[in-house]
């Protein structure tokens, strides 16, 4: 059962993580309501896929390992999203500093995905 949803789930994370470089490139021309859309929609894409994947059983070590920081990168990019989207929906401009440290976790939770699956 396990060898039918692997090729399956192996397209999944190909087409998103081709949907994330596309995004990368235009994320500079977005409104701040349609970058926390991004966000919120890769970090949901990485948090499905790391609980899909941790309900394996027969994980090597190195994709323990994987799974490991990709839960650290997961729990420490969250607070930084919700506290993103609490300022532009009250109107507020979000702090650039803050904006590119969400990217920089998101893009390493995008290389853990590539790394996984070399």
């Amino acid at each position: 059962m396990k060898r039918k949803i692997l090729p399956i789930m192996l397209v999944l994370i190909l087409m998103s993580c081709a949907g994330l470089q596309r995004s990368v490139q235009d994320f500079n021309t977005l409104t701040p309501k349609q970058k926390v859309t991004w966000m919120f929609g890769v970090y949901n894409s990485q948090a499905g896929d790391y609980k899909f994947k941790a309900t394996f059983m027969d994980l090597t070590e190195e994709e323990k390992t994987i799974l490991r920081e990709k839960k650290k990168i997961l729990e420490e990019v969250w607070p930084l999203i919700e506290a993103y989207d609490i300022v532009v929906v009250s109107g507020g401009v979000p702090e650039a500093m803050k904006e590119q440290k969400i990217r920089e976790l998101l893009y390493r939770l995008e290389r853990k995905i590539i790394r996984a699956i070399k």
